[in-house]
């Protein structure tokens, strides 16, 4: 029923049907039958899995899923361009896991931890999307928070962590943001800065003239993200300087390109 509503809102090509959470290859037979009987149905309906195939689909042999969730620390670059060669996306995930060094948003991970993971780390190994699986667990919450800053609300979540699959609190008059997720949103809007400068490089490299390859230049340079900022999932900066200076390069080298006409 919601397939023929989706589509008359304009908004099908957003949907998915996930399935399958973190299953090994021992239920691979009952991904088949389910993922095809659903493709059969709805052919155009995209199908997404967090199933455990290293190789991003092509182990299990399941070619009707549409895209493939690794965590985190499990992303291959080489191999995800390979399965987007074949038409798939690979997304990726954090949850309890990875651990430390892998950044997380747990509340004892540091907070520039979710800043990197949904800017720079999402900006240099491109993931097509980030799957998590919960903003609001307050398994033993039994009110909102009405004081602070120090409150009696408890942090636990899920085994020894803090703050798992909850970036929201409740308050009196609705959700209360932390701290975490403003650096989710500061890394979304760093990721962003690196989109735009993209479309601005590919405008620039249809222009023919001195000042449009100058701008060109010092836009293609600040896209690029060194490793001494994120090399990997694990290996990245901690430093807030050095992600407010990138994000200062970005922005300049944005603004540069767009005054070349």
């Amino acid at each position: 029923k919601l397939v023929p509503i989706y589509k008359q809102m304009g908004i099908f090509e957003k949907a998915y049907v996930y399935g399958f959470d973190e299953v090994s290859q021992d239920t691979r037979n009952a991904m088949f039958d389910i993922f095809s009987a659903i493709k059969q149905k709805f052919p155009d309906l995209q199908l997404l899995t967090t199933a455990y195939d290293a190789t991003y689909g092509e182990a299990f042999n399941l070619p009707m899923v549409d895209g493939w969730c690794p965590l985190t620390a499990r992303y291959n670059p080489e191999r995800a361009a390979k399965a987007r060669a074949q038409g798939k996306e690979i997304w990726w995930y954090i949850c309890v896991v990875p651990k430390p060094p892998h950044a997380n948003i747990f509340m004892e991970s540091q907070a520039i931890e979710a800043r990197v993971l949904m800017g720079l780390q999402t900006a240099k190994f491109k993931p097509d999307g980030f799957l998590y699986y919960a903003d609001n667990r307050w398994p033993l919450a039994k009110r909102p928070i009405t004081f602070g800053p120090f409150t009696d609300w408890p942090t636990w979540t899920f085994w020894e962590y803090n703050g798992d699959g909850s970036f929201l609190c409740p308050g009196p008059d609705g959700p209360l943001a932390t701290i975490r997720l403003e650096n989710m949103r500061d890394g979304i809007e760093d990721n962003e800065y690196f989109w735009l400068l993209g479309q601005e490089i590919e405008r620039l490299k249809k222009l023919k003239s001195p000042a449009s390859a100058r701008a060109l230049k010092k836009a293609e340079k600040a896209l690029a993200i060194s490793d001494d900022l994120t090399k990997s999932t694990a290996e990245y900066t901690r430093d807030p300087v050095l992600v407010y200076a990138k994000r200062e390069e970005v922005a300049k080298a944005i603004v540069e390109a767009r005054k070349v006409r």
